[in-house]
């Protein structure tokens, strides 16, 4: 600040401010007075303004004719604005009034009346001092005021950046938890997912080798027993073929007992004594040939062999040829019976029984 103290006085009254600038400043008290410390080219008003804003007490020297000044009266009103120490210093018995009166009722008035001036000045001194102290002091704890409350305003900040930093914080944190519990979570039901795909692939897989291993031995019980008909028609077959290689091969072997013969017969025993006592009366009653005796005896004996031989089994067949076919069929006694084309031991193709038949008529 360039000076401290602004003296505002009437143009009738710049003796007595001169004096008075002149007492402060020897007590080194820094003023502002005009036109003395105004500068040169500036608008005159406004350097009056600007200087009464920077200044700390205000010395007014009051008068009659300040009190009707109107450059005072503005120059009061911005100090009372400005909220700087107004000192009235009294040099007659004029009473302020109109806007003099509303800037001065509530401020002590400095009475210098009486003369001379100068004995009144080291008061004014001391009073200026006293005044700037308090204005120091005031400034002071103004600065110190301002920067308590900066301080608490920066730590308040602070302690707002820090809350906001730790809430913050704490959500970033509550928010990485959270992911990485829904992180889990998901790892987890991925796991149960994989672990259920791969249990079913497995079951699929058991029940796939079970229906494929039940598959394959429906497939092998069914082929054993396609196996087992075959060869069980191949063994009916061959048994087959066995037993017709051993019809055909019947007259070669050895004659069977004629009660053997008639038991393993197809006729039953009824139909083989009816078809015995048959033949024996038609070998019987057969008139005897030219120079053959007759001889029942012979007769009875050639028609046991016959029986014996297999023939007795197809004399139901020869009773009901025609009647020459058994007139021939009788006389089977006077010629011996030709061998059978297999009765060597040869080997030949099997024949039905009703060719065997007619055969054994043919030959007898």
């Amino acid at each position: 600040m360039a000076h401290e103290v602004f003296i505002c006085y009437a143009n009738q009254d710049k003796a007595v401010a001169e004096v008075i600038c002149s007492k402060l400043e020897e007590s080194g008290i820094r003023c502002w007075i005009a036109p003395r410390n105004v500068p040169s080219g500036q608008n005159f008003a406004e350097a009056i303004m600007g200087a009464v804003s920077q200044s700390r007490i205000m010395v007014l020297v009051f008068s009659a004719s300040s009190n009707e000044s109107a450059y005072c009266i503005n120059e009061v009103h911005t100090a009372f604005n400005k909220r700087a120490k107004i000192i009235p210093f009294i040099i007659d018995d004029k009473i302020p009034s109109g806007d003099m009166e509303f800037y001065l009722q509530r401020i002590q008035w400095f009475y210098a009346q009486k003369p001379p001036l100068e004995q009144h000045l080291p008061r004014l001194v001391n009073e200026v001092k006293e005044l700037l102290a308090q204005a120091a002091a005031r400034e002071e704890a103004a600065v110190k005021d301002k920067a308590r409350r900066e301080a608490e305003e920066a730590a308040r900040e602070k302690a707002k950046r820090e809350a906001e930093e730790a809430a913050r914080e704490k959500e970033r944190r509550e928010a990485e938890e959270v992911a990485k519990e829904k992180a889990k979570r998901e790892a987890e039901e991925t796991a149960r997912e994989k672990t259920k795909r791969e249990a079913e692939e497995a079951a699929r897989e058991k029940a796939r080798r079970e229906a494929e291993e039940v598959a394959n031995k429906k497939a092998r019980r069914e082929a054993e027993k396609v196996a087992r008909a075959q060869a069980k028609q191949e063994a009916e077959a061959q048994a087959r073929v066995r037993r017709e290689s051993k019809e055909i091969a019947a007259p070669t072997e050895k004659p069977t007992p004629l009660l053997k013969k008639i038991a393993k017969s197809r006729w039953s025993w009824a139909g083989a004594t009816v078809i015995l006592v048959f033949v024996l009366l038609t070998i019987i009653v057969r008139p005897a040939g030219p120079g053959e005796p007759v001889n029942a005896e012979q007769n009875y004996k050639t028609g046991v062999a016959l029986l014996s031989e297999g023939i007795g089994d197809r004399d139901l067949e020869v009773a009901h040829q025609p009647d020459h076919v058994r007139a021939q069929f009788g006389q089977f006694g006077r010629e011996p019976r030709p061998q059978h084309p297999g009765a060597a031991g040869d080997q030949h193709p099997a024949i039905s029984p009703k060719t065997r038949i007619d055969h054994a008529i043919s030959n007898y």
